[in-house]
C-alpha cells in the first residue's frame, strides 16, 4: 500500500510538472482541446478525442497534442478551406504528439456543365474543397509534428443538366476546352502551412497530404509542409507522403502538383533527413503534370518522385 501511495503522489507530481511547463493549472484533462481559444495567449491541452476544428484565436498560444489526442474533421461541403487545428496571429507554438485528421469532399461542376455544354463554362472557384491539417497563421510560429498529421481533399463531378454525352462535337469530348480553368483554385491539400513570418517547422513523426479530383478541367494540388512567407526553418527527419491526382472523364486538369517541402518566398533553411514521397497523376493525355520539391539543396535521404501522364 505504501508503495502504491508513494507512486500515485509521485505520478501527481510529474504531471502538475508538465502542467505548469505547458502553462497550465494542473486540474483534470478533459476529452478533447481545453480551454477554448480567446484573443488572449491561451495554453491550450488537448488529451482525447475531438471531432471538432481547434481554432485557438488571436494572441501567443500555446497548443499542445498529447499522445492519446485525436483531433478528427469532415467538415460540411460549405466550408471551403477548412483548417484542422488553426493557430491564428500570433507568435504561436503548435506541437502534436497525437493524431490530426481532417477529410474535405465537395461536389463540383466541370467544363460543359450545367449550362448547355458551354466549353468555356467555369466552375465556381467557392467549390474548389482546399483542407489544412495545421495553420500557424501570421505570425513568427513554432509548429512541430511527432504524432500524425492526414490531410485530404477530394473534389467529385456535380450531376450535370446537360451530360457531356449530349454534347456532340464539344470541345469537351476531346480531352481539351476554352475554358480558363487556370485561375480556377486547385482542389488542394496541405498537412502543415506555416503562413506569414519568420516560422520553425518539423516533423519527426508522419505527415500524409493527398488531393483528389474527378471533375473535368480542375488543378489539383498537395503539399506536406509548406511554410509561407518569411525566413523560415524547416526540419524533417520523419515521413512526409504526398499525393495528387486527376482522373476526370473528359477534359485534362491544367497543372496536378505535388510538392513534399516548399519553403516559400523569404531565405529559408530546409533540411530533410527523413523521407519523402511525392506522387502526381493524371489520366488524361495533354495536361501539365508538373511534380516537384521545393525548398532547399540540403535532401539526402529517402526520396521517392513519381509523375505518371
Amino acid at each position: 500500500m505504501e508503495t502504491r501511495a508513494r507512486s500515485s503522489r509521485l505520478a501527481a507530481t510529474v504531471l502538475s510538472c508538465v502542467a505548469i511547463v505547458c502553462g497550465l493549472s494542473p486540474s483534470p484533462v478533459r476529452a478533447g482541446c481545453a480551454p477554448a481559444g480567446t484573443s488572449h495567449s491561451d495554453a491550450i491541452l488537448c488529451s482525447g478525442t475531438q471531432a471538432e476544428r481547434l481554432a485557438s484565436g488571436s494572441g501567443d498560444d500555446h497548443v499542445s497534442m498529447l499522445a492519446d489526442a485525436d483531433v478528427s474533421i469532415e467538415p460540411p461541403a460549405s466550408v471551403v478551406s477548412p483548417i484542422a487545428i488553426d493557430a491564428g496571429p500570433g507568435r504561436d507554438t503548435v506541437v502534436n504528439e497525437g493524431s490530426v485528421s481532417i477529410t474535405a469532399t465537395q461536389s463540383m461542376e466541370g467544363a460543359g456543365t450545367p449550362n448547355g455544354c458551354d466549353p468555356s463554362y467555369r466552375s465556381s472557384p467557392t467549390n474548389s474543397p482546399q483542407a489544412i491539417g495545421i495553420a500557424g497563421g501570421a505570425g513568427d510560429d513554432t509548429l512541430e509534428n511527432r504524432g500524425a498529421i492526414t490531410a485530404r481533399s477530394t473534389a467529385e463531378p456535380a450531376p450535370a443538366a446537360n451530360p457531356a454525352s449530349q454534347c456532340g462535337a464539344s470541345a469537351s469530348l476531346h480531352g481539351k476546352s476554352d475554358r480558363e480553368s487556370t485561375s480556377d483554385p486547385a482542389v488542394s491539400s496541405t498537412g502543415v502551412q506555416g503562413g506569414d513570418g519568420h516560422d520553425v517547422i518539423g516533423n519527426s513523426g508522419t505527415l500524409e497530404a493527398s488531393a483528389t479530383s474527378s471533375v473535368d478541367g480542375q488543378p489539383v494540388a498537395a503539399t506536406g509542409i509548406d511554410a509561407g512567407d518569411g525566413d523560415d526553418y524547416v526540419v524533417n527527419s520523419g515521413t512526409i507522403i504526398v499525393t495528387a491526382a486527376s482522373t476526370p472523364p473528359n477534359v485534362a486538369a491544367p497543372s496536378v502538383t505535388a510538392v513534399g517541402i516548399d519553403g516559400g518566398n523569404g531565405r529559408d533553411t530546409v533540411a530533410n533527413d527523413g523521407t519523402l514521397a511525392v506522387d502526381s497523376t493524371s489520366s488524361v493525355g495533354g495536361t501539365n503534370v508538373s511534380l516537384s520539391l521545393a525548398g532547399g539543396d540540403d535532401v539526402d535521404a529517402t526520396i521517392t518522385l513519381e509523375a505518371h501522364a
